[in-house]
C-alpha cells in the first residue's frame, strides 16, 4: 500500500512540473526565471539565494515577481524578506519586502497541489531599468521570533525570481 501512495505523490509531482514547464516556456516576454531550492525545506537566515539577470533594453517596462514554494504547514500568512539589488555599476540597494502568501482567513494564494503551494508575488509591476547590464538580486528571510527560533524558517521549499517585459516606455 505504501508504494502506491508514494507512486501517486510522485506522479502528481511530475505532472505538476510538466504543467509548470509547459506554461512558463511559452512566454516570449519572460527574460529570466530561476528558482532555488531551500536546503531541507528550512530557510536559515544565513542562506541568501542570488539571482542574476541581464537587461539589454532600457526602453522597456518590466515586472518582477518572487516565486515561493511552501508547504501547507507554513505557520504564517506572509513572508518578510530583504531584497538586495546590485546594479551593473556596482551600487547596491536594500528593500524590505512583504510577500503575502495567504488571505486574512488563511486561504493560500497561488496554486496548491496536495500539501505543496506555489505562490507568485509581484514585487514591482512597472519597473524601469536605466542601466544596461547584469543585475543581481539577493534574498534574505528576515522573519524573527526568538521564542519560535525563526532564524530557521521551516516549510519554505524554494524561492525564485521572475522578470518579464511588459511594453515600451510611454
Amino acid at each position: 500500500m505504501g508504494k502506491l501512495i508514494c507512486f501517486g505523490v510522485f506522479t502528481k509531482s511530475i505532472l505538476a512540473l510538466i504543467i509548470v514547464a509547459t506554461i512558463t516556456s511559452c512566454n516570449p516576454n519572460r527574460i529570466f526565471e530561476k528558482n532555488t531550492d531551500i536546503p531541507n525545506n528550512v530557510w536559515d537566515k544565513e542562506f541568501k539565494p542570488e539571482f542574476e539577470f541581464e537587461i539589454t533594453d532600457t526602453n522597456l517596462v518590466y515586472s518582477l515577481s518572487i516565486n515561493v514554494r511552501h508547504t501547507n504547514f507554513y505557520q504564517f500568512n506572509n513572508l518578510w524578506i530583504m531584497a538586495y539589488t546590485t546594479f551593473p555599476d556596482g551600487k547596491t540597494t536594500a528593500s524590505r519586502v512583504e510577500l503575502p502568501l495567504a488571505d486574512k482567513d488563511g486561504k493560500w494564494h497561488g496554486d496548491c497541489l496536495g500539501d505543496i503551494c506555489d505562490a507568485n508575488v509581484f514585487i514591482q509591476e512597472k519597473t524601469l531599468f536605466n542601466q544596461v547590464g547584469k543585475y543581481k538580486l539577493t534574498f534574505e528571510q528576515i522573519m524573527r521570533n526568538k521564542s519560535l527560533n525563526l532564524d530557521q524558517l521551516p516549510s519554505i521549499m524554494a524561492i525564485g525570481l521572475k522578470v518579464e517585459k511588459i511594453n515600451p516606455k510611454p
